[in-house]
């Protein structure tokens, strides 16, 4: 593996370029085999040195998977306590018998809760319960379940902990909560609001015969299938769900206010870990009978897949080869901020649509965090990044987690299969108008203004 090809990558370099490619070609070819293509992909990356126990441990983002594990553990008990369709059976006698209100409610209340919690959950939930509503209304589902879909990834790009995606940028790139009120919340509730046009627009005729539907069966009978064997009482899973909203919101405070009677300094990221495990630790403490059917839930196949995949990532640095592409973007671009910025939303645009908003993310992180080495100032990379990886996400079905997991939700159930081209034809005229202006404003709050 030693010397050099013509273009400066070692044979070493191109085995890992090549491994890499296997994983993600893999994952998105087949699946449900993600979790074997990533595991063979480390194991060939550690048989030849490039990946080892400690860059394992160093590049598998156990703080993130941590902070995942913490929020699926109270997602599955406030699902188990039907909290959300607590909540979903008094929208609906507010909707009463208006279809755009019900696709308004949908889009709004996937952005809103994916912003809270994870927005894997979300879009199981929110998916499962279109399904229900529009069978008992007997039109298409997949008009709503796409609107929804689309609130929940605008929603995981709104908070620190509503996608893997924002996770990832907030841990490695050093930001809180704050941090994304300020830049990114703003622009992806102004691409909530253009969403939420381009739906009257685009799903006019599915929301007219919906709202005909709804007039010929009433909305109580939406009520009564949702409510049948549910149990009452709500007030302790609100409780734990605000103390969680809370806590997530006061972390940077509460880190802070620790350091100061601990002689400490503690770091408020590990805060966020500390917070979502210990309020997950309550919550198998109130269900104790239940708990290890609790943990049992959690999607542990999914994060053993991510570790296993960001790992694999890792080698990009361990081989060197994120030097060799940091040099060679200082090359094409002269070392202009304005350049390796645009560089980073076009790759990020283009990526995502094709090997999923979290995969680019990982992937493109190693290289943002390595310029700040040779002098370049990284925040606008980071914001770039972000936004761009989540506004273009929707355009195919595996651009986010969000997308597959509806995908996968709907096939086991039967109820259609989805052709690529259906998706664009209904995601397209819905994306681009929110990329367009989103990604203008954002390029002026941080160059300009």
């Amino acid at each position: 593996f030693s010397g050099k090809f013509i273009v400066g990558v070692s044979p070493l370099q191109v085995f890992v370029l090549m491994v890499i490619a296997f994983v993600v070609s893999g994952t998105l070819l087949i699946w449900r085999l993600r979790l074997a293509f990533s595991l063979i992909g480390i194991s060939l990356l550690m048989m030849i040195g490039v990946l080892n126990i400690d860059t394992l441990l160093e590049y598998g983002n156990m703080n993130v998977l941590l902070f995942l594990v913490g929020i699926m553990i109270i997602v599955t008990y406030l699902e188990e306590e039907d909290f959300f369709t607590k909540i979903t059976i008094y929208i609906l006698r507010f909707v009463g018998e208006d279809g755009f209100k019900l696709y308004l409610t949908f889009t709004i209340l996937s952005f809103i809760l994916s912003g809270l919690i994870d927005g894997i959950a979300v879009a199981i939930f929110m998916t499962v319960l279109a399904i229900e509503i529009t069978s008992v209304y007997e039109v298409e589902p997949f008009p709503l379940i796409l609107s929804s879909t689309f609130g929940v990834v605008l929603g995981g790009g709104s908070t620190i902990m509503g996608d893997l995606a924002s996770i990832l940028v907030a841990f490695e790139g050093g930001f809180s909560m704050n941090d994304f009120l300020i830049w990114s919340t703003p622009l992806m509730l102004l691409s909530l609001m253009i969403l939420i046009l381009s739906i009257k627009m685009v799903y006019k005729d599915d929301i007219l015969i919906l709202s005909r539907r709804m007039k010929e069966y009433g909305p109580e009978k939406a009520i009564e299938k949702l409510s049948k064997d549910m149990e009452a009482g709500i007030f302790i899973p609100a409780i734990i769900f605000v103390s969680l909203i809370l806590l997530i919101l006061l972390t940077p405070q509460l880190s802070s206010l620790l350091s100061y009677f601990t002689g400490l300094n503690i770091d408020y990221h590990d805060m966020y870990v500390a917070v979502v495990m210990f309020i997950g630790g309550i919550v198998l403490a109130i269900k104790s009978e239940n708990a290890p059917v609790i943990v049992h839930k959690v999607d542990w196949w999914t994060l053993l897949f991510f570790f296993s995949f960001f790992a694999s990532v890792g080698s990009l640095h361990t081989s060197g080869l994120t030097t060799y592409i940091i040099d060679s973007l200082m090359k094409l671009s002269g070392g202009n901020l304005y350049i390796i910025y645009f560089l980073t939303v076009a790759f990020s645009t283009l990526l995502t649509p094709f090997i999923n908003n979290v995969l680019t993310v990982a992937s493109l992180i190693p290289i943002i965090k390595s310029m700040e080495i040779v002098g370049i100032n990284i925040f606008p990379l980071w914001w770039g990044l972000l936004i761009s990886s989540f506004l273009v996400a929707p355009l195919s079905p595996v651009g986010s987690t969000t997308s597959i997991i509806v995908i996968s939700t709907i096939e086991r159930r039967k109820l259609m299969k989805i052709p690529y081209r259906k998706w664009l034809r209904l995601a397209l005229p819905l994306v681009i108008p929110a990329f367009i202006i989103s990604l203008a404003i954002l390029t002026i709050r941080l160059f300009i203004l």
